[in-house]
């Protein structure tokens, strides 16, 4: 699982500054930084082992699951929330809107 969360007052007051993460974001994902080479070198710097790498790499950083513009599972969160007494009913889609704010490419 991969969120990025940013609160309220963060997304009005520092919009332009989430504006340009997400840009960058969105282009390492793009250049497949965690591909091949990159992710040897990637974990190299963190000091992990090869092997740490590849594993990471080959089961977690595909580049569909590094896509912060893809939302997998959101009736399923839901509806526990609701089950687990997170929440006493599902959002309302103005609810889930206000919630969820991608910033556009």
């Amino acid at each position: 699982m991969r969120l990025l969360i940013a609160n309220l007052q963060a997304l009005r007051g520092r919009g332009d500054i989430i504006k340009r993460y997400m840009k960058a974001y969105r282009e390492t994902v793009g250049l497949g930084i965690f591909r091949s080479g990159r992710a040897r070198a990637v974990f190299r710097v963190a000091r992990h082992p090869a092997a740490i790498a590849q594993r990471s790499r080959d089961g977690f950083f595909s580049k569909q699951a590094l896509d912060p513009d893809r939302i997998v599972g959101l009736e399923t969160i839901v509806n526990d929330a609701v089950e687990l007494k997170y929440t006493t009913a599902p959002l309302t889609k103005e609810q889930l809107g206000e919630l969820i704010q991608i910033p556009p490419r």
